[in-house]
């Protein structure tokens, strides 16, 4: 088949813009599948499952000190009608056992402001938490949309890339025969299509060829296609 310098060293060209445009559409697939984005995805979703956790969390203590406010305010109650008992009694007996009542009462009065003292320390640090839980929320939802606007951009940048390419191939293959383009694409199918001979050395499987492989690609006319014998690649000879 005839094949002259200029037009292998077209299909090198295109061998080549062919090879980078495959490069070009693995990255946007890659990019399209992209793990960051996916482990954004993940701790967003974990920190909203923690922040949940953390609103029920200081919801549940907020009923506790209500419940003890309730409680302390019906031991003043009783605290109030004893005191009231107490001053209009004038029955010993009576007396002692509303002050032994007041006593407990007192007594019960102090273990409800411990405990609604100590709630109120939990009810700090489960806001200081959640307050902290909602930053990281809202620094991974920003991760998110900055992947995302990434990705974007690079895809946007991706695609120009491979529209540019796919012109300079179609431009280089509209200047080259339908017969050489037509086993160009044939051999491309298997692997590399076309390769420069340096020396004896193929660029398409970096082998180098024998003596007997090199005499016989020697014997073929400078205007003639000469393939390589391990990899049967189209050779562009110097």
């Amino acid at each position: 088949m005839k094949a002259s310098k200029d037009q292998l060293e077209t299909l090198l060209e295109i061998q080549k813009s062919i090879f980078s445009q495959r490069a070009v559409v693995a990255k946007a697939r890659e990019l399209t599948a992209s793990p960051a984005i996916e482990a954004a995805r993940i701790q967003l979703a974990e920190l909203n499952g923690r922040l949940s956790e953390q609103r029920s969390r200081l919801e549940e203590i907020e009923r506790d000190i209500s419940r003890v406010e309730a409680d302390v305010e019906l031991v003043e109650q009783r605290l109030e009608r004893d005191a009231a008992r107490l001053n209009q009694s004038s029955n010993p007996k009576d007396i002692a056992g509303i002050e032994h009542e007041i006593e407990s009462l007192k007594s019960r009065l102090s273990s409800l402001e411990d405990a609604e003292l100590e709630l109120m320390e939990q009810r700090e640090t489960a806001a200081a938490d959640l307050a902290d839980l909602d930053n990281q929320r809202q620094e991974a939802e920003a991760a998110v949309e900055r992947t995302k606007l990434d990705i974007a951009q690079q895809l946007e940048s991706l695609k120009a890339e491979n529209v540019e390419l796919v012109k300079a191939i179609e431009a280089s293959r509209a200047s080259v025969p339908a017969e050489l383009i037509a086993l160009f694409d044939k051999k491309l199918e298997r692997g590399a299509a076309a390769g420069r001979l340096t020396g004896s050395s193929c660029s398409a499987c970096n082998m180098s060829l024998n003596s007997t492989a090199m005499a016989e690609i020697n014997r073929v006319p400078m205007d003639e296609l000469a393939t390589c014998s391990e990899c049967s690649a189209m050779l562009v000879r110097a």
